[in-house]
């Protein structure tokens, strides 16, 4: 018997003793196998056979977007000039900010005459001349009396022993006459009647405030704050009229 044999069918050697192919189990030839000097070679049972192959997984490359498959040269194609590329998207510009109008700016004389003001009253103050310093700041403009001038007549018979009386203020509502006069010792008279009617006049002694002027009679007073001739009575206001100036 020979030391070992050839399949015919996966050519692999086997021992003699194999009575089979140790592959692909075909039986061993009659034939006698191969020389004994290839037989050296081979194994003695186990057939040495070659590793398996690892399966690589397939890579799939995405596509490569917008490219182009150009045939080649030799077909007598040329390429044309290429297309320029195109500009990028214009982003819209942003909207103008509003407009702000800037506030007025104070002239630097308004602020200077009312620098002056303020030093002129000081003064008049400090010497006493209240009067002078409302008719510089238009006291009596702003509340719109009479002319100042001399206190009429018959409200100043009523006054006595405190030299000449002047005229400070004059109103007339729908139904009364007021009148405010002044003496040269700075002592005040309120004067009041009802319109067309001298026998209901009233003379009192006033005191200025800082809102006008008020007089007392018992429980009744009499204010004169600007345009307005407030009458109240224990606290509780009567009458509430609305004067205009007038020369009396």
């Amino acid at each position: 018997m020979t030391s070992s044999w050839e399949c015919t069918s996966c050519k692999t050697f086997n021992a003699a003793t194999d009575a089979e192919c140790i592959c692909c189990q075909r039986p061993q030839p009659a034939e006698p196998a191969v020389p004994a000097e290839t037989a050296r070679h081979a194994p003695s049972r186990t057939a040495i056979l070659p590793p398996p192959r690892e399966e690589v997984p397939l890579r799939r490359t995405a596509p490569i977007p917008d490219e182009i498959f150009l045939p080649p040269r030799s077909t007598g194609y040329r390429p044309g000039p290429a297309a320029p590329p195109s500009p990028p998207p214009r982003r819209p510009s942003p909207p103008a900010p509003p407009v702000v109008p800037r506030p007025a700016r104070r002239s630097g004389r308004l602020k200077a005459a009312v620098v002056a003001a303020c030093v002129l009253a000081t003064l008049y103050l400090g010497a006493g001349n209240w009067e002078t310093v409302q008719r510089f700041f238009g006291e009596h403009l702003r509340t719109n009396p009479a002319p100042a001038g001399t206190c009429p007549a018959k409200v100043a018979r009523s006054i006595s022993g405190d030299g000449p009386v002047n005229l400070v203020a004059a109103y007339r509502t729908s139904q009364h006459d007021v009148i405010i006069c002044r003496t040269g010792t700075s002592r005040f008279y309120y004067h009041g009647e009802v319109t067309g009617n001298p026998g209901s006049a009233m003379d009192l002694p006033a005191r200025k405030t800082a809102k006008g002027y008020l007089a007392v009679n018992g429980s009744y007073t009499y204010e004169v704050r600007g345009r307005r001739i407030i009458v109240s009575r224990s606290g509780q206001v009567i009458g509430d009229y609305r004067g205009r100036p007038f020369k009396p």
